[in-house]
């Protein structure tokens, strides 16, 4: 579910290492573990409904990052589209295993990037932004993303677990029907366990600038590097300020530790029902 994030409209405190309530469904208890601002909408009968969640580190962008993101392996990459070239690599990155780099596959000549020079739909002093068309147009932001090091791996190797977190910043118009939230699909895997959240950045004169989270798990990763694919929505454009990228191999340990808390959680609620 996504949710929008605005002062005044929701509820918000901060969780520290606890399994998180992800909402309530018929009296139905949901689960989720991260360490994070929990934020919640009121329903119609007062009780909180839905509750989504965005990780209290910030990161280079100053936008929210993942609970794991200076965990030992853990990638970061930021990329501004400060011009309008085609391809490039990372503005800003942290990652062991290499460079992170972009390509732009658009119909160049509609005025896909908009330049902050002259273009209206551009954020203050962060570069151009790129016009997606809907998702089956065939245009995309391409992210080539170093993940792992498979140097060492063995003959038995089967593929690794990745963790990724991904986030675009957006612009939502105050008139409808011209852009949406684009989507998110990664070349040759299958998304896991995929969670999308979304918050405001900052305002415009036509409308306002937000962010888009996805964040999820890609198994059998038996590659050195994931490329992230961002499109345009469902029948309808998208335009993307900006792309950070975090990924990370996650330790044995960090699921026993997920398990163990949610064990824990489930023996506290059952004893406060009694």
């Amino acid at each position: 579910m996504k949710s929008k994030i605005h002062k005044g409209e929701i509820n918000s405190w901060p969780l520290l290492n606890l399994p998180l309530v992800k909402g309530w469904k018929n009296g139905v208890l949901a689960l989720g573990v991260t360490v994070g601002m929990a934020t919640s909408l009121p329903g119609s009968d007062g009780l909180m409904t839905s509750f989504d969640f965005m990780p209290m580190s910030t990161s280079e962008s100053g936008l929210p990052a993942p609970e794991w993101a200076d965990s030992p392996g853990a990638t970061q990459q930021y990329f501004r589209f400060l011009d309008n070239s085609l391809s490039g690599s990372a503005d800003f990155i942290q990652n062991e295993f290499g460079e992170a780099t972009f390509s732009v596959n658009v119909d160049i000549g509609q005025g896909a990037w908009q330049d902050p020079n002259t273009d209206i739909f551009t954020r203050e002093n962060n570069g151009g932004a790129w016009e997606l068309d809907s998702a089956d147009s065939g245009e995309q932001l391409s992210f080539a993303i170093p993940v792992q090091d498979l140097s060492s791996a063995g003959e038995g190797f089967s593929g690794s677990s990745i963790d990724f977190y991904i986030t675009a910043v957006i612009f939502e118009p105050d008139f409808g029907g011209f852009y949406g939230f684009p989507t998110l699909s990664i070349l040759d895997y299958q998304i896991d366990g995929l969670l999308e959240s979304s918050g405001f950045v900052e305002d415009h004169p036509n409308g306002e600038w937000s962010y888009l989270s996805w964040r999820g798990t890609i198994h059998d990763v038996t590659e050195n590097q994931l490329t992230f694919l961002i499109a345009g929505g469902d029948g309808i454009q998208s335009l993307v300020d900006s792309v950070e990228a975090f990924t990370v191999v996650p330790e044995p340990r960090t699921y026993a530790v997920i398990f163990g808390i949610l064990a824990l959680a489930i023996t506290v609620l059952r004893r406060r029902r009694r």
